[in-house]
């Protein structure tokens, strides 16, 4: 009759132990992919171009997936402050960065490929506007590819608050 508990007991703490427990913090410890940027030196000191296919997989958690789909390389340098103008706390725009861990993270911002906003001509000639959800579509990002490149980060602004949530990160 002692057994019997024991038993029981012994294989509900190895099927717990197998489970694998992650919250949302530690789902993006390490980083999710390589993404094999700079093989040949082919992308240092040269402007890089992803494009990811974003997925929602889970919209009650604010999870997606990101698929890159292509990869760009082009001379030249982008232009000095063009990017990481603005806030990073508006609704329907991604925010990327390099490096994160840097003190003071410069920010660039692109439109949300999962939000499409329509603006039309409402009642008394006013201009009304309607926002629609998809659940895929394609996002490019821009950036000057530099030797100490390392990581980049994709951020939204969480459903509920004003912080950034991180959606994707790599290494380069």
């Amino acid at each position: 009759m002692f057994l019997k508990p024991v038993l029981f007991l012994t294989i509900i703490a190895c099927c717990l132990g197998c489970t694998p427990r992650q919250n949302s913090r530690n789902k993006m410890a390490k980083p999710i992919e390589n993404l094999q940027l700079n093989a040949g030196n082919q992308a240092l000191n040269k402007i890089v171009f992803l494009t990811f296919e974003v997925t929602l997989t889970d919209s009650a958690h604010e999870e997606y997936a990101f698929r890159l789909i292509n990869k760009t390389f082009s001379s030249g340098t982008l232009k000095k402050g063009r990017q990481g103008k603005g806030e990073t706390n508006d609704r329907g725009f991604l925010y990327y960065t390099l490096d994160e861990n840097n003190t003071k993270p410069i920010f660039a911002k692109v439109p949300d490929p999962l939000e499409m906003q329509l603006e039309y001509p409402g009642e008394n000639q006013s201009m009304e506007k309607k926002t629609f959800y998809r659940k895929k579509g394609e996002v490019t990002l821009r950036f000057q590819f530099e030797k100490s490149s390392k990581t980049i980060s994709i951020f939204k602004v969480a459903q509920h608050s004003q912080a950034l949530k991180k959606v994707y990160y790599a290494t380069l």
